[in-house]
């Protein structure tokens, strides 16, 4: 009698029952973390006032992005290989990937944190300024030793959810460092009365040493790490390399839209408060973002396996999932901004109600690509992944130089349309390419 033999993927590859189950709590931890994020920035602007907000957003985006490309793609690298790894049993190879990487990533950092605390000591010797006093310089440099400390904290995140954890990635990332910040905000009030950007700096960065601390603790106790940590490693330059170069191009292509909106509009517009302005718009179409990444989290590592298992069928499924659960969603919550989208905004103060229609833009951008981004899921898993990062290069060059251009001659409203259209151009390409390569056999490779 011959017995059913199940392949290790089948259980990662289930996408009812509790898969559905887990991608409802996704959803929901991604609204609760929506939720206390918009409370912290809405405390955090009414603080600072609109200018001195668009100036605390862009450092912020500033240093993340600095840390994402700090990352050289290792973070985006955990997405590709580690499911498939866990899936199989494959400890070694799991093994492999995390320590060559994790070296590489600390020697990198260990040089950024020693240029950060270098130029602090510098600015202080030559302006007599400290990071709770800063009068002439630029935040910015005075934290530039933070980065590291971002950067770990993506890397950490990333494995959790490559390892299956999504619900708790979304947990640590979106509710926890939040929650913490306002924890450490209201302490901070009780002390200091005069608030300004270097005093919230500092409250962001003390909460995402605590969000680091307890996802280091979650990744030994919940996942595999301890298990992998104790094999000896096997490493697979060949098979990593090229992919992960790849993605990393894709990572810095795709991921700082608003950066570079936010940059271009504190260092060309001139209304200060413009700056302001995005910065809470980004808040509140945030919201279309957090319920596409609840997705994602929960079926990212499924989309992995399969494209690996070249499981068509299984990839149509979850591609149909996600572009339908994304479109129902995300096409509620864009009708709800559109509605009421000014009452959002007077969250933020009075002021902030000249960027309703900047709202509707931006969100409105937003909610197309997240309908399309499942095919971007797929994409950069599948052997499309280079065509799909070298258009995202191409393009991403080409929004910073006109997105930088427009803000100085037209304003930063007028490079919010830009940013519209680099995402509409970002769809029409995912779309077409599609079409041209779906049926074809090296979509598999």
């Amino acid at each position: 009698m011959l017995e059913k033999i199940h392949h290790p993927s089948e259980e990662i590859l289930q996408t009812s029952g509790s898969s559905f189950k887990k991608i409802t709590y996704g959803i929901v931890i991604g609204i609760f973390s929506y939720a206390v994020s918009y409370v912290v920035s809405i405390v955090i602007a009414r603080v600072l006032g609109a200018k001195i907000f668009g100036d605390y957003a862009a450092t912020i985006s500033a240093l993340l992005m600095i840390a994402g490309f700090s990352l050289l793609g290792a973070d985006a690298g955990l997405g590709r290989f580690i499911p498939s790894y866990l899936t199989n049993q494959d400890y070694a190879g799991s093994s492999g990937y995390i320590r060559h990487y994790t070296k590489r990533i600390l020697l990198i950092h260990a040089v950024i944190f020693t240029i950060g605390i270098m130029v602090s000591l510098i600015l202080y010797y030559l302006t007599g300024e400290h990071i709770l006093n800063i009068k002439s310089t630029h935040p910015f440099f005075f934290f530039i030793w933070g980065v590291p400390l971002l950067a770990l904290f993506s890397y950490m995140l990333k494995f959790i959810r490559a390892s299956g954890h999504g619900n708790a990635y979304l947990l640590l990332s979106g509710v926890l460092k939040p929650l913490l910040s306002l924890i450490v905000l209201g302490i901070f009030v009780l002390f200091i009365r005069a608030f300004t950007i270097p005093e919230t700096l500092v409250v962001y960065f003390l909460a995402v040493f605590g969000s680091a601390v307890i996802a280091l603790i979650f990744s030994y106790l919940k996942t595999k790490l301890a298990t992998i940590k104790k094999q000896i490693p096997r490493y697979e330059y060949v098979t990593w390399k090229p992919v992960v170069y790849q993605l990393f191009f894709l990572v810095i292509s795709t991921s700082y839209g608003k950066t570079i909106l936010l940059l271009a509009a504190t260092a060309f517009d001139k209304d200060p408060k413009t700056a302001g302005f995005i910065a809470a718009v980004f808040t509140i179409s945030s919201l279309i973002f957090v319920i596409n990444s609840s997705i994602y989290a929960i079926s990212g590592p499924k989309i992995s396996v399969a494209v690996i298992s070249k499981n068509k069928k299984e990839i149509t499924s979850l591609l149909l999932n996600g572009v339908i659960s994304n479109g129902l969603i995300n096409g509620g919550i864009f009708l709800v901004i559109l509605i009421w989208g000014d009452r959002w905004l007077l969250h933020f103060g009075s002021e902030f109600i000249e960027a309703h229609l900047m709202l509707i833009i931006v969100s409105g951008a937003i909610f197309m690509l997240t309908v399309a981004s499942p095919l971007a899921w797929i994409f950069q898993q599948s052997g499309s992944l280079k065509e799909y990062t070298y258009f995202s290069f191409v393009n991403s060059v080409i929004y910073v130089i006109v997105c930088c251009l427009v803000a100085h001659f037209f304003g930063g409203f007028a490079a919010v349309i830009v940013y519209a259209l680099m995402q509409a151009s970002v769809i029409i390409y995912l779309l077409t390419l599609a079409v041209r390569i779906w049926n074809k056999p090296e979509f598999m490779h």
